[in-house]
């Protein structure tokens, strides 16, 4: 996920205030994501100074002076963040969140107890996934290029490069990490009021790799 500006608009989260920003989805990721890194910096009027757009309009609308700023996901904001005229002003990779882990795959309960064989294969192949693509980016733009439109291998192989692929955490490491997300979203009221957020971590996941 980015934050995107024009070069001559803000440059940093603090310089939003007063800002109008473009998303795609009013409870989208990104859209959570810059909620809490800008509440973190005071910024509690992001959610009243939102116009919600669908994201292959947000470069026109941005380059029009409509917002001042817009958050999306790849390829679109990795497209346009290589264009003269524009900055990124933050990711879901920036500050602590460096890193933690970016996504998940949640299962049925169910799989985990009946089939914990399975989920623990498919919980391997997954990391397995993750470790190819970020030791060999451009086999895995080759191999997608197949199955994606609108792109090139190298395209795919460059974005990549830029994501945190390498990074996965398990068993209590990643409990910790779910922690840390589920904090900062209680703190900007995507979880209730009276969550736990350990506590919280800890009932969503399983180690089933043990």
């Amino acid at each position: 996920m980015r934050l995107l500006a024009r070069s001559d608009g803000p440059a940093t989260l603090e310089q939003l205030k007063g800002k109008t920003i473009g998303v795609t989805d009013m409870a989208g990721a990104d859209k959570n994501f810059f909620s809490l890194m800008l509440k973190a910096r005071r910024r509690s009027q992001y959610r009243r100074e939102l116009a919600c757009i669908p994201q292959d309009l947000l470069p026109m609308v941005l380059e029009k002076g409509e917002i001042q700023a817009a958050s999306g996901s790849d390829p679109i904001m990795w497209r346009l963040a290589q264009k003269p005229g524009y900055r990124e002003v933050g990711t879901n990779l920036m500050d602590e969140y460096a890193n933690l882990s970016c996504c998940v795959v949640g299962t049925r309960g169910s799989l985990i107890r009946e089939q914990p064989e399975v989920a623990a294969a498919i919980t391997h192949a997954i990391l397995q996934a993750h470790a190819y693509a970020a030791q060999h980016p451009e086999a895995i733009g080759s191999e997608f290029n197949g199955q994606a439109l609108n792109t090139t291998p190298q395209e795919i192989a460059s974005v990549l490069k830029t994501h945190t692929h390498g990074h996965y955490s398990v068993g209590n490491a990643f409990v910790k990490e779910i922690d840390v997300y589920a904090r900062d979203l209680k703190a900007i009221n995507v979880l209730r009021p009276e969550t736990d957020p350990l506590l919280f971590a800890k009932g969503i996941t399983s180690n089933v790799l043990v």
